[in-house]
């Protein structure tokens, strides 16, 4: 959820932290399954002369791919040898708790019919069998069936006089 601005790349992990406008563990999950060590600074990684001394690489075409990439990356950083300062992702500058919330929830389009539900002013129970109804997770004969028939002799009980 933070944003790192890069000037010595020595507070910044290579694979774990968003630089670059991406997380490179995300980026290059199959490359980041062969580096040596999965918590490199970035300011290591960008040090070396030879980029493969961090992995330990089969001769797989979509690895070397993804190599190349990384690479054309850590040569485009320019460091400056002051200190990297942290941002966060909403650029505002201050952490919410609000904020972070959000992020990490999404944002979904819900059904007016769900939002109905959980709006009205019946009880609890109804709105719950409402919303089971609505997901098609009610236990009914039919439901009950597509299961199998294991299951399909709760609804064929009798009822008691």
């Amino acid at each position: 959820m933070a944003i790192v601005n890069i000037n010595d790349a020595k507070s910044c992990y290579l694979w774990s932290d968003l630089w670059n406008g991406k997380v490179p563990l995300i980026a290059y999950p199959e490359l980041y399954s062969y580096a040596r060590s999965k918590n490199t600074v970035l300011a290591d990684a960008n040090a070396r002369d030879n980029i493969l001394e961090l992995f330990q690489l089969p001769p797989l075409q979509q690895i070397f791919e993804q190599l190349n990439q990384l690479q054309n990356e850590l040569q485009q950083l320019k460091l400056n040898g002051l200190a990297n300062s942290w941002t966060c992702m909403w650029n505002s500058g201050r952490f919410s708790v609000a904020k972070t919330y959000k992020h990490l929830k999404g944002h979904r389009e819900i059904h007016p019919s769900h939002r109905w539900i959980w709006k009205c002013s019946c009880q609890n129970k109804h709105k719950v069998f409402a919303w089971l109804i609505l997901k098609d997770r009610l236990s009914t004969r039919e439901i009950l069936r597509r299961y199998g028939t294991s299951r399909l002799y709760l609804c064929s009980l009798q009822p008691i006089n």
